[in-house]
């Protein structure tokens, strides 16, 4: 796996541990979705990263 891989990896985790810390509270639903939004998003960059694909530097899962 390649470095930058691991990378996008390790900061999609850390949304991920923040989703789970925060899931329990009603009154932070929305930052749930942000971070959970997030992990998608990192994800989606690993893959690309890992496949060398070309990307823009977007915040747009459906573009990714």
């Amino acid at each position: 796996m390649k470095e930058t891989t691991q990378q996008w990896l390790n900061f999609a985790e850390t949304d991920l541990l923040a989703c789970e810390k925060l899931i329990s509270d009603d009154q932070l639903t929305t930052v749930v979705t942000f971070h959970a939004q997030q992990v998608v998003e990192k994800c989606f960059k690993a893959i690309i990263e890992e496949e060398s694909l070309p990307f823009n530097k977007i915040h747009s899962v459906s573009r990714l």
